[in-house]
């Protein structure tokens, strides 16, 4: 592999951010969340705290759409009511573009396993 891309692959800021980006493309090709999950779990023991609160938050906004996409799917089917999709795509992206904001700036995130954005 290059140096470029094993500069994306190990635990960094820049990881963080292809995560990050990897969960915005993951609204076009859904596997791409699922790795970008798998990034945030296997880097969130990083050494950095700021980039450890950034892997944290990662990781629980993955567990979080999964979890909702997973019911809104159920009551699509049950009650033919995709609102609750929308709404679960729209805290993914949100989330994911408040966690790039904090770590442009190299902030930690406050609280890292909070269902809301801050």
């Amino acid at each position: 592999m290059s140096e470029e891309i094993k500069k994306y692959l190990q635990p960094g800021k820049n990881n963080i951010v292809f995560v990050y980006l990897l969960f915005l493309g993951g609204l076009i090709f859904p596997i791409l969340s699922f790795l970008g999950g798998v990034f945030a779990y296997v880097n969130k023991s990083n050494h950095d705290k700021v980039l450890q609160t950034h892997y944290l938050f990662a990781f629980n906004t993955f567990l979080i759409c999964v979890v909702n996409f997973i019911l809104s799917l159920m009551i699509n089917f049950a009650f033919i009511f995709p609102l609750l999709h929308v709404m679960v795509l729209a805290l993914f992206i949100i989330r994911g573009i408040f966690a790039l904001q904090l770590l442009f700036y190299n902030l930690p995130h406050s609280n890292p396993l909070t269902f809301w954005i801050k």
